[in-house]
């Protein structure tokens, strides 16, 4: 019982699609630019399960993984394969913020009467901020529920002793 790192690889490409500046560089073959996404990938998914099981406490030991074989030693859920590309895109999307400060500096003055580099932070803050708390709220949903079943664990009172 494993799952495979590239099981949750495919559904965050999938999400990021439209972004081929992911697995397209400048001066790399197609084999050595594909190699660099998927390294990206794995330090992303990394994280992911750190920040997962940093902010809840899972049924099951996410920590439990080997890097060399790109597989985690249990068995994932769908919901969990995709609660951690979810984590992963919010993660790639917050590697943009420290470009945001520098932006203003593409752009000559008469260009800025047009175009506003601080609309543009503000609306990316915005994105990440509502990313974040989408996430929370998936990690919240993941950690109050039964991970095979679905149904919302409860508190079982008669382990509590009366005093």
């Amino acid at each position: 019982m494993s799952t495979s790192f590239n099981s949750v690889y495919d559904l965050f490409l999938n999400e990021i699609e439209a972004d081929a500046s992911f697995v397209d560089y400048v001066n790399l073959s197609e084999r050595e630019s594909l190699e660099l996404a998927m390294s990206r990938c794995k330090n992303l998914l990394i994280e992911s399960i750190s920040e997962l099981t940093s902010k809840c406490t899972p049924d099951v030991n996410f920590l439990d993984y080997d890097v060399e074989l790109e597989i985690l030693n249990i068995d994932l859920t769908i919901n969990e394969k995709k609660l951690l590309s979810t984590i992963m895109f919010k993660n790639y999307m917050g590697r943009d913020i420290p470009k945001l400060k520098t932006f203003v500096l593409n752009y000559i003055p008469s260009e800025m009467t047009v175009f506003s580099p601080a609309n543009e932070r503000n609306s990316y803050m915005a994105l990440m901020k509502d990313l974040e708390l989408r996430v929370n709220v998936a990690i919240d949903k993941y950690a109050s529920r039964d991970r095979l079943t679905g149904k919302r664990k409860s508190i079982d009172f008669s382990s509590y002793t009366e005093e």
